[in-house]
């Protein structure tokens, strides 16, 4: 980590205010449609961004769901700005929203390059590495508060 960027506004919004930074940063070259997920507007999704000046540096949404059968949250479209990227802002920001779904567990297919920031953060691998068409490979993460205390 190269050093916290200051005067960050962690924020819980609307979709519309980090839609722009999810296209960009993970659906480049695609359609806006492709930035809109399974649950983005259901009851209960809660999306947060990173603000510097008013620039969303950082951006995440928790979608109400289960995992194993039992309720959970899954984290989808995490995204940085790359000038922002391993600067501490990613770890914030995700602190920043768990602190919102208390002792909720919260899963997320991780693409295989970002596996090691989970991990760094306390999230543990749960199975093997799959392929998501026309994305990558990813790997299903997890995060158990009750687990980390």
């Amino acid at each position: 980590m190269t050093g916290l960027v200051k005067n960050i506004s962690l924020q819980q919004v609307p979709l519309h205010r980090i839609l722009p930074l999810r296209h960009n940063v993970l659906r480049e070259g695609r359609s806006r449609e492709e930035a809109l997920f399974d649950g983005d507007d259901a009851p209960g999704t809660l999306h947060f961004g990173a603000f510097i000046s008013e620039e969303c540096a950082c951006c995440l949404s928790l979608i109400n769901s289960s995992f194993e059968g039992k309720p959970a949250y899954q984290l989808r479209g995490m995204a940085t700005l790359p000038e922002y990227a391993k600067k501490g802002i990613g770890r914030t920001l995700l602190d920043f929203a768990l602190s919102t779904v208390d002792h909720m567990p919260v899963w997320c297919n991780a693409r295989t390059e970002s596996v090691g920031f989970y991990v760094k953060v306390g999230w543990v691998e749960n199975g093997t590495p799959f392929n998501i068409e026309g994305i990558g490979p990813h790997l299903t993460m997890l995060y158990l508060p009750d687990k980390l205390s």
